[in-house]
Order: structure tokens, then sequence, then C-alpha cells
């Protein structure tokens, strides 16, 4: 009769400790492999498996990963939770993601948490489909060779370090044309690195502080044959041409003229600064803010939200999924995230956090200024990276008349828009 007690008494705790694996979740989440993304992505995971016992996420990450999360929606492989940089838009309208939870955050809490440039990315028809991680700033920021001001007999004003940057934009072009070196009609240094690279947002963001706008969300359009965009572009082919350029497009990029010296101040974004520190360790540089282009104008900026999470429709453990979500998006591991990666944070509240003189923090304290590109036509990188950048290049490379390149402009971006929203279900 013992026996038999102790065998059933076996048996329950097999069947209870079977019963309590078999019970347990699991999560797959995405990410792309990059080291600062990886590190961070392998430590949240390990915090929330350990402070949450029934529910096991598996990292996994992949080079190539646009081309890899984009394969597996179509082939309906997808991971329950996803990082993804730019637009949920097409996901969201083909169905193959979830919205957020009023449990997990309320609309109102969402707006009052997040930069409105961020949100944008993340939002369609009115609803909320995931969480931005960043805002994504591109030229909004300038930065100095410290060592080519010493050699032309410059010191940067003290008033630039106490102001995050230059007062104006023309004090800024009195120091570029200073250190524009120009022998027999031959540019030897540039003063202000300004083409090839975003120069693509350097246009977006004169055209607003010209008081223009080329977005058209109400009719799902874009209009660049504007006078404000005819301006914006003559604004920066004086930059390239005649007797008052500090740059040329015989020069090398703007980013890569800064790390080779040829370039003596360039307009970037905090990014860059990243950049150098890791493959030019002893480059001698300062960050700073742009000061806007046009005077008497707000420094708008050409900004987005970044990465950010979402979750797949088709995930078995939708609760779970944005358990772990809400986990990652925590302010204090969100101001942890954006400091692993080097990246603008989302949060209005994170200025608290990013108050010192890094390029980062300098970046935070114009973040209001960002302007999102156009979430709205559902495919913001073609429109500013592929559309806007091709024309407006040729444009400053005198391949295309202003005229013809702001309607192709016009003419590629609107057939693209239409192109998207006629397309069936991802």
């Amino acid at each position: 009769m013992k026996k038999s007690m102790i065998l059933l008494l076996v048996m329950a705790l097999i069947f209870t400790f079977t019963a309590g694996v078999m019970a347990k979740t699991t999560l797959t989440y995405w990410t792309q492999a990059a080291g600062p993304y990886v590190k961070f992505a392998e430590k949240a995971v390990k915090e929330f498996n350990a402070s949450n016992p029934d529910i096991e996420v598996k990292l996994e990450t992949f080079s190539e990963y646009r081309t890899k999360v984009y394969t597996a929606f179509a082939t309906k492989t997808e991971a329950d939770v996803i990082e993804l940089y730019g637009s949920v838009a097409s996901f969201a309208k083909g169905g193959t993601i979830l919205p957020v939870p009023e449990s997990v955050m309320s609309k109102e809490e969402i707006e009052a948490t997040y930069i409105p440039a961020a949100l944008k990315s993340k939002e369609y028809d009115g609803v909320y489909y995931g969480f931005p991680e960043e805002l994504n700033m591109e030229s909004p920021g300038l930065l100095v060779n410290v060592d080519l001001f010493k050699k032309a007999g410059l010191e940067i004003p003290s008033e630039w370090d106490k102001n995050n940057g230059p007062a104006s934009w023309q004090e800024l072009m009195d120091y570029a044309h200073k250190l524009t070196v120009i022998e027999d009609e031959v540019m030897k240094q540039a003063g202000l690195g300004v083409i090839n690279g975003q120069e693509s947002a350097m246009f977006l963001s004169l055209i607003w502080q010209l008081g223009g706008d080329f977005r058209d969300p109400e009719n799902n359009v874009v209009h660049f044959t504007t006078p404000e965009a005819e301006k914006a572009v003559q604004f920066m082919l004086d930059l390239i041409e005649g007797p008052d350029r500090v740059h040329s497009t015989r020069f090398s990029g703007r980013m890569d003229a800064f790390r080779e010296g040829t370039a003596a101040m360039t307009i970037g974004a905090p990014w860059y600064a990243a950049t150098y520190d890791l493959e030019a360790p002893g480059l001698n540089y300062k960050y700073y803010n742009l000061p806007p282009f046009i005077a008497g104008s707000d420094p708008y900026f050409n900004g987005e939200g970044g990465w950010g999470y979402m979750v797949s429709a088709r995930t078995k453990n939708p609760e779970a999924a944005w358990k772990f979500v809400k986990f990652l998006m925590e302010k204090d591991r969100q101001i942890e995230w954006a400091k692993t990666v080097g990246a603008v944070s989302s949060r209005k509240d994170a200025a608290e956090v990013f108050n010192g003189n890094d390029p980062i923090s300098i970046a935070t304290k114009i973040a209001k200024y960002a302007k999102e590109p156009g979430a709205y036509t559902l495919d913001t990188g073609q429109l500013v990276w592929s559309i806007v950048r091709t024309n407006l290049r040729g444009i400053l490379n005198n391949e295309l008349t202003i005229e013809q390149g702001l309607k192709n402009m016009d003419a590629d971006g609107n057939k693209m828009i239409k192109r998207n929203y006629s397309r069936g279900d991802n």
C-alpha cells in the first residue's frame, strides 16, 4: 500500500512538472545583427526571461535584416515581436501586425509620452501599431574640425559652446568662407560639407523653413513644384557654385571629406559623431546644432521614427508578446537602448537624462523641431532616399534643370503613393 502511495505521489509530481513546462509560452524576437543592437537585445531578453518564468523569449538576429523581415511577412514566417526601422503603415494596411492594445498603453498615453515626429511612422489610419525607440535625425547638426580652425588662425567662438552652435546661418557662413581654400579656381579645402550625404534631408528642411510644405496627407499626394522648393534648391546650388561656394561636386561627400580633413566643417547628424568615434578616433572635432538656414525661422529639420517594435498578427501568444514589448519600452530601458546604440530617444522626457555636452544630448535639445517627412505615403524611405535624393543630385550635378527635377519628384512620388495604396494585403 505504501509503495502504491509513493508511486502515485511521484506520478503526480511528474505530471505537475510536465504541465508546468508545457504551459511555458515561447516567443521569437528579431532584430538586426549590428553589435550595439544585439548587445542591448541579449541583455533585455535575459532580464525579461528571468522575471517572467512562464514566458521564454528567443532572440534571433540577421544580417540583410530588412530583406529578411519583408520576405518573412510574405511567406508568413515572421517572428512574434519584430524590431524594424521606419513606417509600419504597409504592414498595418495589410493586416499583418496588431494595433497597440489599450491595456498596454492608451492612445492618449502614447501621444503624451513620445515626440510627435517619431510617432507618425508607427501610426496608420489614426491607430498606433507599434512604438518608436528613436527620433532619427538627418542634417540638423554641425561638425567642426578643431585642428583646421587652428591651422587657419581661427578660434571657435566660445558662444558656440554656450549656445550649442552658431547664432545664425550668416555667422556660420562667415567662418565657412574663411575656411574654404581656393587656388587658381580650384577648391583645395571645403569650408562646409553640404552635398553627397543626406542633402535630401537638408532640402526638405529648407522647404519647411521657407514656409512651404511638400506633404498633402488629406489627398495622399506630394507637391514639389512649388516656389519654396525652387528656392530651397537654389539655396543649395549657391553653396556649391559661384563665388560663394563652400563645397564642390568634385570633392568627397560631406561625411568622408570631414573624416579625411578636406572639409573644415560639415552638415551632419549625431550618428556621424558615433561613426567618427569608431572609425577615426584621432579626429579632433566638436558637435553643435545647426542654426536655421533661413533667418527668422525655427530650426525645422527632417526627423522620423526610426527603429521601433511591432507585433505580428499571426502570433499565437499576443498577450505575452505585448507584455514583452511593454517591458522593452519602459523608460529606463529605452534610455539604455538609446545610449547603447547612440540614438536620440523618441521619449519626450528623455531630455531629463540627455542633458550633457555629447552629440546625443545636444541634438536632443532641438528634437521638438523635427518634422516627419510622410508616413502617409506608406514608404517614406523610397520617397526621401530614392525619389527625392536621386532627382536632387541630378539637379546639383547639372544633369537636370530645377524645373525638371522637381517635376520628377512630383510624378515619381505620386506614382509611388498610388501604387502603395492600390496594393492588396501583405
